[in-house]
């Protein structure tokens, strides 16, 4: 638990960084990480024939669309670690932001937990709150939440 929760923590170190603001100059920078980026690279190896990763103009709009929706959210390096990101609809996004608002105490940032744990906006369960609880009573007892998940799936997985 304690090497997830420090993974959790350095990538929220190296993707704390805002957007900012000028769309042009994020796609700037969403392609110069992009061009660079070992797991980028390989989901466009692994899409198929004409997939949206392997078309400037859709992986722009894709973008686009991600930097308008969720300003607050360094978009240009989570789409590039997350390229799955880029496949979530709209509708989904702001769905799934609702929902990880409702999972948090009030007053809490959303924003700042995908920030943090960008895989929360791609996976298909979100973790529950402890039974009879609305909502998780800080944002690091959701951290420890995720991270015991992602201990049961790789024990589930037989690793």
């Amino acid at each position: 638990l304690r090497s997830v929760a420090t993974a959790i923590a350095r990538a929220a170190r190296r993707g704390a960084a805002r957007a900012s603001g000028d769309e042009d100059q994020d796609l700037r920078r969403f392609w110069k990480i992009w061009t660079g980026n070992s797991t980028a690279r390989r989901a466009v190896a692994n899409s198929a024939r004409g997939s949206f990763l392997r078309d400037e103009q859709a992986m722009e709009a894709r973008v686009r669309r991600l930097l308008w929706l969720a300003p607050e959210i360094n978009v240009p390096r989570l789409a590039c670690d997350h390229p799955d990101l880029l496949e979530v609809r709209a509708e989904d996004l702001v769905a799934r932001l609702a929902a990880l608002a409702a999972l948090l105490p009030p007053g809490s940032d959303a924003a700042q937990v995908a920030r943090d744990i960008p895989r929360l906006l791609t996976v298909a369960e979100l973790p529950r709150p402890p039974r009879g609880a609305a909502h998780f009573e800080s944002y690091q007892s959701l951290v420890q939440a995720v991270a015991s998940q992602q201990v049961d799936a790789l024990v589930d997985a037989g690793r």
